[in-house]
């Protein structure tokens, strides 16, 4: 609301990309989070001790197929969709519907899952997801610098829009780690065996 709140006001862009605009940023934190997911895996289990790591890997496969599910779903989209183009319009329609419920039920709910649950790194260790978050949003707001988002706003109000996220994400995950350390004893030294 406040993103569609300030597209109106300063005229940053128009309302249709307005409204679509949290749907962008859904599958761009999805795309970011399946580079950024196994590259933060890898790093996690390659700083661990050597008598971790077997542990580790093994459960890893819950977020490998939280993220095998999302590739898979949009992949077979893809597939229907190129195998489909080529043919004729008879029985278009059925396609049609059948993508688009395809999309809605496993590929949209993939994207939510895969964003809210951070791919089921909580299984590896529990303080994965709040770093990986903390790189997620970071990583958006390269993204979102490079390519000039709210470059029509004022300039106190882009800066409040584009480092207001990345601030808060990283405070609440600090946050979480507190709370994991205080109330279950886990930190990043212990996870890695250090």
């Amino acid at each position: 609301m406040v993103i569609l709140g300030v597209a109106l006001a300063y005229q940053v862009a128009d309302a249709v990309e307005a409204v679509t605009e949290p749907w962008v940023q859904l599958i761009q934190n999805c795309v970011v989070l399946v580079l950024v997911v196994p590259v933060g895996l890898v790093l996690f289990v390659r700083a661990a001790r050597p008598d971790l790591r077997r542990g580790y890997l093994r459960r890893a496969r819950g977020p490998l197929c939280a993220l095998l599910a999302v590739a898979g779903s949009l992949g077979f989209i893809l597939v229907v969709s190129a195998t489909r183009s080529g043919n004729s319009f008879r029985g278009s329609a059925f396609w049609l519907l059948f993508l688009l419920t395809w999309m809605i039920f496993f590929g949209l709910g993939a994207l939510v899952n895969g964003v809210a649950n951070v791919f089921r790194t909580a299984d590896v260790h529990e303080v994965l997801p709040p770093l990986v978050s903390v790189a997620l949003v970071w990583v958006n707001l390269v993204v979102d610098l490079v390519s000039g988002k709210y470059g029509d706003a004022p300039d106190r109000v882009a800066a409040f829009l584009l480092w207001g996220g990345p601030l808060t994400v990283t405070c609440l995950a600090l946050w979480e780690l507190r709370r994991l350390r205080r109330g279950h004893g886990l930190t990043l030294r212990r996870a890695l065996g250090r």
